[in-house]
């Protein structure tokens, strides 16, 4: 089941996409071999390094950085925001855009857009969802 918000917006999900939850998720369960292999589909998804978003205008992100089951990422002209946090029951999408003009700071625009993320849905991974 997928929910969106606003709730007539329709995401479709691409196979990219996918791959990282299903990578990121397998890593949540609790069987050892499972984990490891998991984690090798996970490795190889980072080094890859971008993947195909599901929105309309398909564009392609680079993955700056994939920490305790979240990834964030942006696009090649450094204007949209992609981030994916994983939890044990449901999956969280976000896109966002960046407001700023010059290179340096829409870097650390981006930066701390994803820490505030962040910060919210660290409390979703703390209760166990």
């Amino acid at each position: 089941q997928t929910c969106s918000y606003p709730k007539d917006t329709i995401y479709n999900i691409s196979k990219d996409e996918l791959a990282i939850i299903t990578a990121i998720r397998d890593t949540l369960k609790y069987d050892e071999n499972m984990i490891l292999s998991s984690q090798n589909e996970l490795t190889k998804i980072i080094k890859k390094g971008n993947f195909k978003s599901g929105k309309e205008s398909i564009r392609l992100h680079t993955i700056i950085e994939y920490k305790n089951h979240g990834l964030f990422a942006i696009d090649y002209s450094f204007t949209s925001l992609y981030f994916l946090f994983v939890f044990r029951f449901f999956s969280i999408i976000i896109h966002d855009k960046v407001k700023l003009e010059r290179h340096t700071t829409r870097t650390m625009e981006a930066r701390v857009i994803a820490n505030r993320y962040r910060g919210i849905l660290e409390q979703f991974d703390l209760s166990g969802l």
